[in-house]
């Protein structure tokens, strides 16, 4: 009897124990997908997860707008939060450091919902910063001035980027965000037509893709050999064209003659 209570005690204990893991890991925030990168990408997620659990005002908020987080004047609105972020500094270095994918997120989708600008930025990505065509589409300045910190993380990558070869890229159909090496062996065609200077990103890939001609200009696509029967086919177009001028003069010279003998 001793030893089924000793076992049914231990058996209680390991549930005891076990309940607050099982708890865990079932956290649900509403507005909040399973991926998202605070709950999978961060030091202590669930610690984190657990806060907006007790918070729903907090989490309503972000799950509505998550470029908030990172608003410092929003945080002091928000003094809890502001304390839970200050006391576990190891979560909150880890939600900072995913602000890029939460900024692009945002700009993503709002990319999906408009697919005139998004084909325009695939085709030149440095229009987003030309004042002359955001105000051209006014959807795309409003949804700047009202995301702020997308907009601040956008200059702030471009900055840091620069237009170094390091910043090359564009967005695909999908309005993902692909650097120029990603371009180059997906869609060379489109690489080499839109955006020749990315070559500078690797030299070799001129040689790889095409070949320069007679006269020093590169084209895509073109073999050595192509090149070659291209040159000399114009170099014979070039001889028939003046053997076929010096018979003109010398036919003109020779009725000239006759006539110079008639008289």
């Amino acid at each position: 009897m001793k030893r089924i209570v000793t076992i049914l005690f231990g058996a209680l204990l390991m549930s005891i124990v076990a309940a607050p893991a099982m708890a865990q890991i079932q956290i649900t925030i509403p507005g909040f997908r399973s991926d998202n990168p605070w709950f999978n990408n961060v030091p202590q997620a669930q610690t984190f997860k657990q806060f907006l659990a007790d918070h729903p005002d907090d989490a309503r908020e972000l799950a509505q707008n998550p470029g908030l987080l990172y608003d410092p004047e929003w945080r002091g609105q928000h003094r809890q939060l502001q304390y839970f972020l200050q006391t576990h500094p190891d979560v909150w270095d880890g939600l900072k450091a995913q602000s890029a994918d939460i900024y692009n997120s945002r700009f993503s989708q709002f990319l999906g919902n408009h697919r005139e600008v998004a084909s325009d930025l695939r085709d030149n990505p440095e229009l987003l910063y030309d004042p002359g065509y955001r105000s051209h589409h006014p959807e795309l300045t409003e949804f700047l001035a009202d995301h702020p910190q997308v907009w601040e993380n956008m200059n702030a990558q471009r900055e840091s980027a620069g237009r170094t070869p390091a910043g090359f890229g564009a967005y695909d159909n999908q309005h993902r965000w692909h650097d120029a090496n990603w371009w180059h062996q997906n869609n060379p065609g489109w690489f080499w037509e839109s955006h020749p200077e990315w070559a500078s990103v690797n030299p070799q890939w001129r040689d790889q893709d095409g070949t320069y001609d007679q006269q020093h200009v590169w084209h895509y696509g073109s073999s050595q050999a192509a090149m070659r029967e291209q040159a000399n086919q114009q170099t014979l177009d070039d001889q028939q064209r003046q053997q076929s001028i010096d018979d003109q003069q010398q036919h003109e010279h020779d009725w000239q003659g006759r006539g110079d003998n008639n008289e």
